[in-house]
């Protein structure tokens, strides 16, 4: 694949994570900071519970199940999180969120 429209700019306010579906296979979740747009995939890495719920303040994500945090920039493990969150390269253009996306990414879960 190559890169794909995610969300207007516009409809994904500071701190905000939203699911968006880019087809009728992938899902994922974008998420704003003051500084930036990253978008990752639907589901936590811990136990599979969706991102959706999660928060985001300042530059770390947080998911609302057992509370695992993750550096927002780069999906780097925070103080209470054991696996790094995947981060698709994602950019702006126009006022538009896009992802470079080849195939879904998935987690192994234990």
């Amino acid at each position: 694949m190559t890169w794909q429209f995610v969300i207007d700019l516009d409809e994904l306010e500071i701190g905000e994570v939203k699911e968006v579906s880019l087809d009728s296979k992938i899902s994922v979740v974008a998420l704003r900071t003051d500084d930036f747009v990253r978008v990752i995939p639907p589901l936590c890495p811990h136990m599979e519970e969706p991102l959706r719920h999660g928060f985001c303040e300042g530059n770390t994500v947080t998911c609302s199940k057992h509370f695992w945090e993750w550096n927002a920039n780069d999906g780097s493990v925070l103080e209470s999180a054991d696996k790094p969150l995947h981060m698709y390269e994602s950019k702006v253009e126009n006022g538009k969120v896009f992802a470079f996306i080849e195939e879904e990414f998935s987690y192994e879960y234990d």
